[in-house]
């Protein structure tokens, strides 16, 4: 079977780039949480709107202190290739918050191992 291996470019401000390599299985989003502690932030639920689309609730979110706010990373949702925008919102029983702004731009492509490496002899 063969091992895909995610790419994300990220794309903060327009005039700043950023690439950040994804591992399936392996990689996660990371976000901050102000004013709340690690526990607080933890025990929350957390949705990502990815194109508009409707929500989808984050899995594997582990929080931890920062230095001016509360880091935490989930698991990556499942994505096509392409460009995409998320945007995040905090959700405490049927209270959602506003969603994070500006929209997180970026694209994602996968990449195929390559297989049956060997030499040629012309």
């Amino acid at each position: 079977m063969r091992k895909f291996i995610l790419l994300a470019a990220l794309i903060l401000v327009p005039s700043t780039l950023f690439a950040q390599t994804a591992v399936q299985g392996a990689s996660h989003l990371g976000f901050d949480v102000p004013n709340q502690t690690p526990a607080v932030a933890q025990s929350l639920s957390y949705n990502i709107y990815v194109d508009s689309a409707a929500p989808v609730v984050l899995t594997g979110i582990t929080c931890t202190s920062g230095t001016t706010n509360t880091t935490c990373v989930a698991n990556w949702p499942t994505l096509t290739t392409g460009t995409h925008t998320i945007q995040l919102t905090q959700v405490s029983g049927t209270t959602e918050s506003a969603k994070s702004t500006p929209p997180f731009v970026f694209t994602f492509v996968v990449l195929v191992s390559p297989t049956n490496v060997r030499v040629v002899i012309p």
